[in-house]
């Protein structure tokens, strides 16, 4: 019985040394910001439609590989996005940009439902896209057939691209 005690002691004051590190390291704020990153993401997926959630976790996924390849580490974001940004009178699916680039650019989910169902969609979009593309944006299209059957090939398209555009700000 004394044995024991004497363990649960040693046990207790390991936990409380790891605990001490764990604070004077930082790792708890990382793990609170993890707590906090996790409500969000939840009430993220309740706000959107399948297709845009795909395409969320794609650009988190590049916006991870990104900042490995840039930043050394998956915990600093390179790639930065927003999901249902007003510009003008227009709502886009995805607004993005990189880190220490000027451009920015909009990437837009096209479901069968609301896209070229029919041809006062398809003008509707058109005359949407030339109007983004005015101000300044460059604009991504992906069908929601394409998202939802061929993920990892968008992944490694939307890295090539944010690659490609990072390296022609240097």
């Amino acid at each position: 019985m004394t044995q024991q005690l004497y363990k649960n002691i040693e046990r207790l004051l390991l936990l409380e040394e790891i605990s001490k590190r764990l604070e004077s390291s930082g790792y708890i704020s990382i793990l609170d910001k993890l707590d906090n990153w996790i409500e969000k993401r939840e009430e993220i997926i309740k706000e959107t439609t399948p297709i845009e959630y795909i395409m969320d976790t794609i650009l988190m996924s590049v916006d991870g590989d990104l900042s490995e390849t840039y930043n050394g580490t998956r915990f600093l974001p390179f790639l930065y996005y927003k999901r249902q940004k007003q510009i003008g009178k227009y709502r886009v699916d995805f607004l993005c940009s990189l880190q220490g680039v000027k451009q920015e650019y909009i990437i837009e989910c096209d479901g069968h439902d609301f896209h070229e169902k029919t041809k006062e969609q398809a003008k509707y979009d058109k005359q949407r896209e030339r109007y983004l593309v005015s101000l300044g944006y460059k604009v991504l299209r992906f069908s929601g057939s394409e998202i939802i059957s061929d993920f990892e090939r968008i992944k490694k398209e939307l890295y090539n691209f944010f690659d490609e555009e990072y390296c022609k700000e240097d």
